[in-house]
């Protein structure tokens, strides 16, 4: 299966958690990596070739840290200029059609703050809901994502467990993850 993980993350250098994650997956020489905002520093999206790495591709990875409850701005651009009407969806919009579409978040927060009564309220999952809608709408698997929390304390084990559980995931989705973090607070 032919992988392509976009790697969405505005200051990937300052970002220890998700600079190891697109190494470790550009280290398997079987994903296709591509970090939108060294491609796309002045957000000029070539939407054309988007689509062509995306019909290549079998499994699309979105890599982001999880912002406000979304994505950062970039790859909501990306998203809005790539998987455009009569290409991803609507009449003969069947591209992405039967692919699969893999979530890798992280969040500042601990896990037992994502549910209901917690801090946020809702689960990641509630929270990424629009992106199934996405893979809805497109016609793509949705699979279930991969989150990883309290990613402003994580410690240099901690990303390398990450990584290399993060890579095996993407790479077989049916594997079984265990979180790397515990749901409790530090």
């Amino acid at each position: 299966m032919k992988t392509l993980a976009l790697v969405a993350h505005p200051r990937i250098s300052d970002s220890r958690l998700h600079r190891s994650w697109a190494n470790a997956l550009e280290n398997t020489n079987t994903v296709t990596v591509r970090k939108l905002y060294h491609l796309y520093p002045y957000w000029k999206i070539d939407g054309t070739a988007e689509q062509a790495l995306l019909q290549n591709h079998d499994r699309i990875i979105l890599q982001f840290p999880f912002y406000l409850y979304g994505c950062p701005p970039l790859l909501k651009m990306w998203l809005d200029e790539t998987l455009t009407f009569r290409w991803a969806y609507g009449p003969s919009g069947e591209a992405l059609k039967g692919k699969q579409l893999l979530l890798a978040v992280s969040t500042g927060g601990p896990a037992d703050s994502f549910q209901a009564g917690g801090y946020h309220n809702f689960t990641v999952e509630e929270l990424l809901t629009p992106f199934h809608q996405i893979a809805n709408l497109v016609g793509a698997s949705y699979l279930k994502p991969y989150v990883f929390h309290r990613a402003r304390t994580v410690t240099d084990q901690e990303i390398a467990e990450s990584a290399t559980s993060f890579v095996r995931y993407a790479l077989d989705p049916n594997v079984p993850v265990q979180p790397v973090r515990g749901p409790g607070r530090r």
